[in-house]
């Protein structure tokens, strides 16, 4: 019994992919989805950025 454990646990991890082959095999260029939410997070960033700035011109 011991032995088909031990037969079944090799086959599972030669299945596996190494980070190499995962890399390879994603998109090689982020969807419209992703480039639309990386926009939009930016420009709330520069936003955010623009009022702190405007608040420390009228302190000053």
């Amino acid at each position: 019994m011991a032995m088909g454990k031990d037969k079944n646990l090799q086959a599972k991890q030669c299945k596996q992919k190494g980070r190499e082959e995962q890399r390879e095999n994603r998109r090689k260029r982020p969807t419209k989805r992703l480039k639309k939410t990386y926009l939009q997070k930016m420009e709330r960033l520069k936003m955010v950025s623009g009022v702190t700035e405007e608040k420390e011109a009228k302190l000053d």
